[in-house]
């Protein structure tokens, strides 16, 4: 493939990653607990949700694009609504 662009989480570790349907956001997981949402096309930081006590082992999209699940080692699964993004 072709190199796009750089999605630099800074010194935390990205455990989940996961494209909205539309490809329009990249979603990341961390070890810190937060999940940040990016532009999917540039890399740019869109959004950042902070919530979870843990890390966040997973994360996807809703099939609709309007929302993000994700779940973490605290034993809390979220439900974190992006279409003001949209």
């Amino acid at each position: 493939g072709e190199f796009h662009a750089v999605f630099a989480d800074g010194p935390s570790v990205v455990d989940s990653v996961a494209y909205s349907n539309d490809g329009k956001f990249l979603i990341s997981g961390s070890a810190g607990g937060i999940v940040k949402v990016w532009d999917g096309h540039i890399g740019q930081l869109v959004a950042e949700y902070r919530g979870h006590g843990d890390k966040v082992k997973k994360v996807i999209v809703s099939r609709d694009n309007r929302d993000i699940l994700s779940c973490s080692d605290d034993g809390s699964v979220r439900v974190w609504s992006i279409q003001h993004l949209n």
